[in-house]
């Protein structure tokens, strides 16, 4: 659109225009919003403002043309970069109500329909919720790999409970063991061994009875398809507790109860045991839980308090970092970073495409002889023979 100036055609820029019409905030309610969803100290969002009005800029539809190097020239981080983008494109707020799951909302930190902010879930599965984050197209295929990954690791599971049974099968004074009241170490033991057994067994079931219905039912990955994936996360929970608490924990315990008491001196047993748990078991838990408190705050926010409380009493030293007064913060900084790519907020419509090139129709109209090599695509490039 061109209008005129002083007798000189000039261009006005369309994009700034529509800009500016959809957003007449100030520069500073913006980044104000931003900070307070993802829990920025006042002194950062107040240095980036300073710094974007210094520069001239004092309005939103200024902000939402910056690029990544704007952005880190006026010392704005990560996290609020990605919440102000997200803050700009109108997403958090701005949701489909009948596509989003509330659980989705509330892992995302998204307030509700009553306009409350959501606090920890206190659930064991919303350690999986961040695969609904993620694109669409992706989740199907991210489903699968849990569900094979899970039937294969607890099959291997399953026979190791074989192993620690007793070797025999039956009292040796051949007394009826249906009016025997009081049970044995071994018999206690092979019960363990039993649960857990059962236990791996149903892990097999679920994750093959869900990679079926993830392979028919799943097909959908578009919005539509979130509620029966909200459904699969659940069951992915499920399935990680009986893991942990069916297989992992006690197949442990029941294994140094086998080899203490088969021993004839269980010293040896006792002090391998608490070097194992002192060395390589503390290492492993003290790596991994810093990972998951580094990497995914969000997801640990949002455990059951005796989940976390297991993990504070297994590593003491990370206890003051697992508390959800320090994790908060952390939380809603990851919670940003999703939802700028979440596949549940609502973005602006792609802009049209260009037309196709009339490259085609010009060399078809051209002799054999005569078309100009130069016009052509690379991937279309051929000996021409000229005369």
């Amino acid at each position: 659109m061109y209008v005129m100036r002083r007798g000189r055609p000039a261009r006005q820029d369309s994009a700034l225009r529509v800009a500016e019409d959809d957003d007449a905030r100030s520069v500073g309610d913006v980044v104000a919003a931003a900070a307070a969803r993802i829990g920025e100290a006042d002194g950062v969002a107040a240095a980036v403002v300073a710094a974007l009005e210094t520069q001239g800029v004092t309005w939103a539809w200024q902000l939402a043309l910056a690029s990544d190097g704007d952005f880190a020239a006026c010392g704005a981080p990560m996290g609020l970069k990605l919440t102000i983008k997200a803050e700009l494109r109108g997403q958090g707020d701005d949701w489909d109500e009948d596509d989003v799951p509330a659980r989705v909302r509330a892992f995302l930190l998204v307030r509700g329909r009553d306009g409350k902010e959501p606090g920890p879930m206190g659930q064991p599965g919303a350690l999986f919720l961040a695969l609904l984050a993620s694109p669409t197209e992706e989740w199907q295929g991210q489903l699968l790999f849990i569900c094979e990954m899970c039937a294969l690791i607890a099959g291997l599971i399953m026979g190791i409970p074989f192993a620690l049974l007793r070797d025999n099968g039956a009292p040796a004074d051949g007394r009826d063991t249906w009016t025997a009241w009081r049970a044995s170490s071994d018999d206690v033991r092979d019960a363990i061994a039993m649960f857990v057994f059962f236990s791996m067994l149903f892990v097999v079931f679920l994750a093959v009875m869900l990679g079926m219905l993830a392979a028919t039912a799943g097909g959908d990955a578009g919005l539509k398809g979130a509620k029966f994936y909200e459904g699969a996360v659940n069951v992915v929970g499920v399935m990680f507790v009986m893991f942990m608490s069916g297989g992992i924990y006690p197949l442990m315990g029941l294994f140094e109860w086998k080899i203490v008491t088969a021993a004839r001196s269980p010293y040896p047993s006792v002090v391998a045991i608490a070097f194992f748990c002192a060395t390589s078991f503390g290492l492993a838990n003290h790596v991994f839980l810093k990972f998951v408190i580094d990497a995914l705050p969000l997801e640990l926010y949002h455990q059951p308090s005796w989940m976390r409380t297991l993990g504070m009493l297994h590593n003491p030293q990370l206890a003051s970092q697992m508390t959800l007064a320090a994790l908060e913060p952390r939380a809603r900084k990851r919670a940003a970073q999703l939802l700028a790519g979440c596949a549940f907020a609502k973005r602006p419509s792609p802009p049209p495409r260009p037309p196709a090139p009339l490259f085609a129709a010009k060399v078809a109209d051209a002799p054999p002889t005569e078309r100009a090599v130069d016009d052509a695509p690379a991937c279309c490039l051929l000996p021409v023979r000229r005369p």
